[in-house]
């Protein structure tokens, strides 16, 4: 997603920040990236069909497409440089200098870049592009829920996986990669109950959506698996820390045990390779995301899921969002390039007369969630299997260490439907929400999602759910109720104007 004009790109990196050519990690492949033109510099088809580089501005030549760093240094200065916008693309500055340097603006970034791309693990032909999956409903997205019998039913394996998941963030917040290559060598290490879990994941959607899975080299398919471990509010503690004792076994899995609004939350967001987005501002994205709740926390926040991708012009309108709330052994998977999270707004949790599970309050007490993306195009940069050692602690974490293990012949994925609710008119909305609600990206600066100059990051603008009873809906948006995307105003004048906003919501905000 850009927010970009063409004057402004005021997103380049920090004078002390290495530049790279986006060419050393894509190759030949198009990737999301920031797009520049250079009419100074043109490509001039051959009469073999290939194209070389040229100086003048002959009737058959192109532009250069280029990335970013290029523009800013390779050709830097020059009258033709002309940003495009986000899309997906490789550069032709690093592209024609890859192997064999021209004698016009030849590319200063590629040796260096190379380097980094090695570093990164990326393949010498660079990443393979974004794999999408095929809806079996003929949906243009995939946005399905399951049920994880053994995890819903069976309350011996999913305690001693809520106990490995709160062992593993006293160690690590990163995530971590399996694929083929460690499951062949589990008789000799053996994995620990959230490793087995990704594993099944894995297959079941394999299996489950026909996957074009890549078995060998550097472009192995594989899954990218972390936990997460969040405290759980009721509207009245927004304002004032926990005093409930059942939380303190879960305050060393927090930075701070205040509960206001984005200690809990998971702002909305794109899944991607980090490290390929911070070094070399480039969009990869996984083929499926999937959330497998462990705790039924009934007061927790819901997973939301907006059906918009990060090629999407910043003025498109969303027409539907999927809000699905935490019930143990449910499991969620979506399109990887959804736009998703879990924000703290309460306006988003309540269920109408929801029947409670019966499970302890302690439990209650936190959300606890297993996540897994599945990449097709081969393991995301940096990403690594969990260590040994860590491993060792996870497993050795569990209580009950009698209990029964996850064995992939005795776990169903139970296929469930989706509730639709169609919010067409806002006259026939109930009173209690008739106001829209925002809710904030991931962190201010974040890659795609740039703060203005003056004022606060973007947010998505949204009317939350009607009352409901099931545990996950689709909502459809009718004419002029869509959410979309808007900018957070923190000075002065904004703040004045919005007071009387913020009390006629007032009731919104703490439902």
């Amino acid at each position: 997603m850009s927010t970009k004009d063409d004057e402004s790109n005021s997103s380049s990196q920090e004078e002390d920040e290495p530049l790279y050519c986006t060419f050393a990690a894509t190759g030949c492949h198009a990737a999301l990236q920031d797009i520049y033109v250079c009419h100074n510099c043109s490509q001039t088809k051959q009469d073999d069909g290939q194209t070389k580089r040229d100086d003048g501005h002959e009737d058959e030549s192109t532009a250069l497409c280029i990335c970013q760093s290029c523009a800013e240094t390779c050709h830097a200065g020059h009258e033709g440089l002309q940003y495009i916008g986000l899309g997906p693309s490789y550069c032709d500055c690093g592209a024609t200098n890859f192997d064999k340097p021209l004698a016009c603006c030849q590319c200063n970034l590629i040796q260096e870049s190379k380097k980094m791309a090695s570093n990164l693990g990326i393949p010498s032909d660079g990443m393979r592009p974004h794999i999408p999956v095929t809806s079996t409903d003929g949906s243009a997205f995939i946005q399905d829920v399951f049920c994880i019998d053994r995890i819903s039913d069976d309350v011996h394996i999913c305690n001693k996986m809520v106990e490995q998941a709160i062992e593993l963030v006293k160690h690590t917040r990163d995530t971590h990669w399996l694929d083929e290559t460690l499951m062949e060598n589990e008789e000799s290490s053996p994995l620990c109950e959230l490793e087995r879990l990704a594993w099944l994941v894995y297959c079941q959607h394999a299996k489950y959506y026909n996957l074009p899975i890549e078995h060998e080299g550097l472009n192995k398919s594989g899954a990218e698996w972390w936990v997460q471990v969040k405290p759980v509010s009721m509207p009245n503690d927004l304002d004032s820390p926990s005093t409930n004792e059942d939380t303190n076994r879960f305050e060393n899995t927090t930075t701070t045990t205040s509960l206001k609004n984005g200690v809990e939350a998971v702002d909305l967001h794109y899944d991607k390779d980090e490290d390929l987005a911070e070094t070399f501002g480039l969009g990869f994205f996984p083929s499926l995301s999937t959330v497998t709740y462990l705790t039924p926390s009934e007061n927790a926040s819901p997973t939301v899921v907006f059906q918009r991708t990060y090629d999407q012009r910043d003025d498109e309108v969303i027409d539907e969002m999927l809000l699905s709330h935490p019930r143990r052994g449910k499991h969620l998977v979506f399109d990887g390039r959804l736009l998703h999270g879990a924000p703290a707004h309460h306006a988003l949790r309540p269920l109408a007369s929801g029947k409670q599970e019966n499970d302890n309050q302690e439990q209650q007490q936190v959300r606890v969630t297993f996540l897994v993306n599945i990449w097709l195009t081969g393991r995301p940069s940096g990403v690594k299997p969990l260590s040994k050692d860590i491993r060792q602690l996870v497993k050795q974490s569990s209580k009950d260490s009698a209990s029964a293990e996850l064995v992939a012949d005795h776990v169903v994925f139970d296929k469930r439907c989706v509730e639709s609710i169609d919010m067409i008119d806002e006259e026939q909305l109930d009173p209690a929400i008739r106001g829209r609600i925002e809710l904030p990206f991931v962190s201010k600066g974040a890659t795609w999602v740039d703060d203005q100059e003056e004022g606060g990051g973007i947010l998505l603008v949204t009317f939350p759910p009607p009352e409901h009873q099931s545990d996950t809906i689709r909502v459809k948006f009718g004419n002029g109720l869509q959410a979309y995307l808007d900018y957070e105003d923190t000075s002065e004048e904004s703040e004045e104007d919005n007071e009387q906003d913020r009390k006629d919501n007032f009731s919104l905000e703490y439902v």
